[in-house]
């Protein structure tokens, strides 16, 4: 896409909250340059989560959602630098935005899909191997019970896993899933003061912990009465390591070693540090999108960027049936559908302003008639608005 002309722009700060529709993308070429890098600008992969409690009657709270938008930032942009959105979309769902493809959207996937919760398991006199899935029982009614972490996702391969002070490895390899009772999980990964990332004298990567000084007492306590058991640590409902208890442990310190990546092991290190979801999330959408770029052609099309700011926007309507009715009366005209974006200057539907973006792949700006037409109909649906840009682009 070769800009032609651009009528209006105005720089806009504004935090974003999106709704899409429309899967066209334009081919990239070189990078277009406009002062304002919207989303649309720049490209990149937009994930949207929902809250999938499990337990039916659990009612999915505000507070629940803002913990769970806080454990999000913490894993995937713990520094605050890459500039990743994570916001609240309606009542059970979070958008997760990633502008720019400077950041591995698989990896932001498994950290977002990841409840994180770490157990230490009393696991007799029988390891239990690495690998194996666990369903828990309760002990009081010998019922299976849905525990948090208990349908997460893969946990990472491990071949071994030793404290740093008093234990030895244990077989790994097997898959089977394996009862274990409620009363035997000793400790958890809440009960961690911190989690880092050490290194072996083999420089294997490994997982340094250090107890909370209650949980401390417990597991002192623990290993003192189980020496020459089996401690099993599992990761959500997978078992990761059962090592050998060789003496008690009083410094309430350990490592978690095994055949972790690197980059495995820095981001179990900082979902731990972060904490368990309060909530399961799943992923229901995840669309990627191109930047708004040059493209060089013999028979180029033009086609529209769009933006508008409504500044009494009614914090009651529907955002997402607003976007349809957008791109319903801009598909009218232009004959096919468009990208829109919505996007909210607080992040909350109780906002006064309200910007929509539009990208469409057909002209609207070069004809009077069409334009006006859209921006009459766009009117109609939204209410008054200020046009922030106009953009011609070409299109092959």
């Amino acid at each position: 896409m070769k800009i032609q002309g651009v009528h209006r722009h105005f720089s806009l700060s504004i935090a974003v909250f999106v709704f899409v529709l429309g899967l066209s993308l334009i081919s990239q070429g070189c990078n277009a340059l406009r002062p304002r890098q919207s989303f649309f600008a720049v490209g990149g992969t937009e994930l949207t989560l929902q809250a999938v409690p499990q337990n039916p009657e659990e009612k999915v709270t505000p507070e629940i959602m803002q913990g769970a938008i806080d454990i999000l930032r913490e894993r995937i942009d713990p520094d605050g630098r890459k500039g990743i959105t994570v916001q609240r979309l309606g009542e059970d769902r979070i958008l997760v935005q990633l502008a720019g493809g400077e950041t591995d959207p698989q990896r932001v996937m498994q950290m977002t899909g990841a409840m994180a919760v770490l157990r230490f398991i009393d696991a007799g006199s029988d390891p239990i191997p690495a690998g194996t899935k666990l369903r828990f029982i309760d002990v009081t009614t010998g019922m299976p019970i849905e525990m948090q972490g208990a349908s997460g996702g893969e946990a990472p391969s491990v071949s071994q896993s030793a404290d740093g002070e008093a234990v030895q490895d244990s077989t790994a390899g097997a898959t089977d899933m394996v009862d274990i009772t409620t009363d035997k999980i000793v400790l958890t990964g809440d009960d961690f003061a911190r989690a880092d990332v050490k290194f072996s004298q083999m420089g294997n990567p490994m997982i340094s912990f250090e107890f909370k000084p209650e949980a401390r007492q417990v597991f002192a306590r623990y290993t003192s009465q189980h020496v020459s058991t089996y401690l099993a640590i599992a990761l959500d409902d997978t078992i990761i390591s059962c090592p050998v208890i060789r003496e008690p442990i009083l410094g309430g310190k350990g490592v978690i070693e095994g055949n972790f990546s690197k980059q495995e092991t820095e981001d179990l290190v900082i979902m731990l540090n972060s904490g368990r979801l309060p909530v399961p999330l799943q992923i229901v959408e995840n669309r990627s999108f191109s930047p708004l770029n040059c493209l060089k052609g013999s028979n180029p099309q033009s086609g529209s960027f769009i933006q508008l700011r409504f500044d009494n926007w009614d914090g009651a309507k529907d955002i997402p049936a607003f976007v349809r009715q957008v791109s319903d009366i801009v598909a009218k005209r232009a004959g096919k559908a468009p990208q829109v974006l919505a996007s909210l200057s607080n992040g909350d539907q109780t906002s006064s302003g309200l910007l929509i973006e539009i990208r469409s792949e057909a002209g609207l700006l070069n004809n009077r008639d069409s334009g006006q037409a859209v921006y009459d109909g766009i009117r109609s649906a939204g209410g008054p608005f200020t046009v922030l840009e106009e953009t011609e682009f070409a299109t092959e």
